[in-house]
């Protein structure tokens, strides 16, 4: 298919040999220890790799970080996030198709086939629907392809990762998962631990993000390193970067303070400092909040846009987190998919930056 088209980038992304930068696991822990020993094993091998774990717990970056250090490094790793593409689509834009293959469809040759002599990575494997768990199922086993629209068969040489937050033993038994598929991934299988089972590492990869926001050394103060080691961080890694990017606005002293950070003080003991200016909120209803908001506004405290971007902010990394996926959280927050993805982008620093854990 020479020529043809590459799918949309908003649900994939195609790095090519020399792009990424990612960098080394972060961390003193058991778990962190243990999930180099994996990193190490896994890369000398070319059987499929199962990653599983909550949302933020770093698959895609272990993910990457297999592909680095394996013998395909000099191939492209492909990413395909399975829970942004619609049902009807999936199979196109992993295989490929053939123009007027369906109404409205351009020849494109499927992100599969750009994995070719490297990697293919589906995040949320979970949600393929079942005809196209066939598909994967013949990839797997003999290393064919045929686009949508197509008589023949292609041949297509990729190393499998695959990962999901999703229980597949339940999926598998509601048959919702089909069961052959589901051993066929388990070449290499990993849970990955949350944040809050990492002990101080999260410590350790805070002041690395900070210093890689910032382009220097940024310190905690102790009360801001008992709140980060006492909560219990459910959106994991993700929410640790969106914490650590709320703080770098506001901290001015090169000292980010507890308060900065936005976490609840959940022991009793420990008493967040907070700036003069700033009033206790309570539990406001929304109205309450809104005349809140708007009195700091008017009071010169605060500006309009950035308020604005800061509510949406946060609405879109709550959601994300309490969600697990672009498509719930694009429901829940009442926005269409693709502007749900370029509001995510806006508020996301460049991935480079807070590339290692």
């Amino acid at each position: 298919m020479a020529g043809s088209k590459v799918p949309r980038k908003e649900s994939c992304a195609i790095l090519q040999p020399g792009m990424d930068t990612f960098g080394d696991i972060l961390g003193t822990s058991p778990e962190a220890q243990k999930l180099r020993r994996f990193v190490e094993h896994t890369a000398k091998t070319d059987l499929p790799v199962l990653l599983l774990g909550e949302t933020g717990t770093g698959k895609t970056f272990l993910a990457r970080l297999i592909h680095n250090q394996s013998l395909r490094a000099g191939g492209a790793f492909v990413t395909v996030d399975l829970g942004t593409i619609p049902s009807s689509l999936v199979h196109s834009e992993l295989f490929g198709c053939k123009k007027g293959a369906f109404t409205g469809a351009q020849e494109h040759q499927g992100l599969v086939r750009a994995a070719n002599g490297g990697t293919l990575f589906l995040d949320e494997i979970g949600d393929v629907p079942l005809d196209v768990q066939a598909c994967l199922l013949q990839l797997l086993d003999h290393k064919t392809v045929r686009a949508l629209g197509c008589e023949r068969f292609d041949r297509v040489d990729c190393r499998f990762i695959a990962a999901t937050r999703a229980d597949l033993k339940a999926k598998v038994a509601k048959g919702d998962f089909r069961e052959d598929l589901y051993f066929r991934l388990r070449g290499h299988v990993l849970f990955l631990p949350p944040l809050r089972e990492r002990g101080e590492d999260v410590l350790i990869v805070a002041r690395q993000w900070l210093e890689n926001m910032t382009g220097k050394q940024i310190a905690l103060s102790l009360e801001a390193e008992k709140l980060m080691l006492q909560h219990p961080w459910p959106g994991n890694f993700r929410e640790l970067r969106h914490r650590l990017e709320a703080a770098v606005r506001q901290c001015k002293s090169g000292i980010v303070e507890a308060h900065h950070l936005g976490l609840p003080a959940t022991d009793p003991g420990l008493t967040i400092r907070k700036e003069k200016h700033a009033p206790a909120k309570g539990n406001l209803s929304p109205a309450e909040l809104v005349d809140r908001l708007v009195a700091e506004i008017l009071a010169g405290k605060a500006s309009l846009p950035e308020t604005l971007e800061e509510v949406e902010r946060k609405a879109i990394f709550l959601a994300m987190d309490k969600t697990g996926s672009l498509r719930a959280a694009a429901r829940v927050l009442g926005l269409s998919h693709s502007t749900l993805k370029c509001k995510l982008e806006k508020h996301s620093p460049d991935a480079n930056s807070t590339a290692r854990f």
